[in-house]
């Protein structure tokens, strides 16, 4: 077998499965390695996350090249991400570093299901864990502010907070 070589480094687990999902579309198998384990929260928060791809010797020089042709110019991510964002990160006050991590959680099931390469990863998972964390929050504070409420009615106030219908009269835009 064929020594592998590290052919694209990054902190963003989003990217490097955005990568790893175009060469295999493009015949060239890659293998993702870090030195933190990533299986129970798969974002990064500092340098100690970076996640290497790795491809056969032979294959390095035609990996690189498609990652390169994927750049918007030197230094940019492999992963470019036009402007379709720029309103949202405005409106939230907020800006990503990881934009990877952004266009994931923006994304919808269609979406990924119509993306050829595999690289485009759904955000069911992270609205999964979204809405447990918002489900937690609003638990935790309802507890606090009506301790003497029992089970059942703060149960019934948590559903209408965290309903659909009523964050999205909250919406910013």
């Amino acid at each position: 077998m064929s020594d592998l070589v590290v052919i694209f480094r990054t902190q963003s687990d989003v990217e490097a499965s955005i990568v790893r999902g175009l060469l295999e579309a493009n015949g060239i198998p890659s293998v993702a390695s870090s030195d933190v384990t990533h299986d129970v929260f798969r974002l990064n928060v500092n340098e100690l996350g970076e996640v290497r791809l790795s491809v056969r010797a032979e294959d390095a020089d035609e990996a690189r090249h498609i990652i390169d042709g994927h750049r918007t110019g030197p230094g940019e991510t492999a992963v470019p991400l036009g402007e379709e964002f720029e309103a949202l990160q405005t409106a939230i006050g907020y800006r990503f570093r990881d934009r990877g991590l952004l266009e994931h959680a923006m994304t919808h099931t269609s979406r990924a299901n119509e993306d050829v390469t595999g690289g485009v990863v759904d955000n069911e998972s992270l609205e999964f864990l979204g809405d447990a964390v918002l489900g937690f929050v609003v638990a935790d504070l309802l507890y606090r502010q009506y301790p003497d409420s029992d089970e059942g009615q703060k149960s019934k106030i948590k559903g209408a907070v965290v309903s659909a219908q009523a964050l999205a009269r909250h919406v910013p835009w």
